[in-house]
């Protein structure tokens, strides 16, 4: 008994020595019950909900941020995140608060429910991060009236 407790402290402080954060491992289950369900605390709008639902079911429920095999998706998309504002994007309109806490560290992924809903935050700041790129993220400028157009210049 002694010697699985002097072991689990010996792991425990070889991940806090290597600045590992302790998550737990996500499995396909546990996202598809979370992700089947209506809504999400922290996902407010229905939409980027339903698009979260959509990006998990293409997946195969399959974690794509916090699992140890898909470190590089996660690194990359912080990089991207963090190169945004070379595209004329605010990296702050990305789940910056939750993002900003993950760079740092700081971000306490303690339990299974954290690390689902830090996975989810990585999905929600991605899928909101490509859209802009793809569409843009403020509304056309330009505007036109029809024939009730009023011409500026005379001639």
């Amino acid at each position: 008994m002694i010697r699985k407790i002097i072991f689990q402290n010996i792991c425990i402080a070889i991940c806090f020595l290597h600045g590992k954060p302790l998550q737990a491992q996500l499995n396909s289950e546990t996202i598809k019950n979370t992700v089947s369900q209506s809504f999400f605390f922290s996902i407010t709008d229905s939409k980027q909900w339903k698009q979260i639902q959509s990006f998990y079911t293409a997946n195969y429920f399959n974690s794509a941020w916090l699992n140890t095999e898909n470190n590089n998706n996660k690194n990359y998309l912080l990089n991207q995140l963090t190169l945004s504002g070379e595209i004329g994007l605010a990296e702050k309109d990305y789940e910056n608060l939750f993002i900003e806490n993950f760079k740092k560290g700081t971000a306490k992924l303690n339990s299974l429910a954290d690390s689902l809903e830090a996975e989810i935050k990585f999905t929600a700041a991605a899928l909101h991060y490509y859209n802009d790129i793809a569409y843009g993220n403020t509304p056309l400028a330009i505007t036109y009236k029809g024939l009730a157009e009023i011409p500026v210049c005379h001639i």
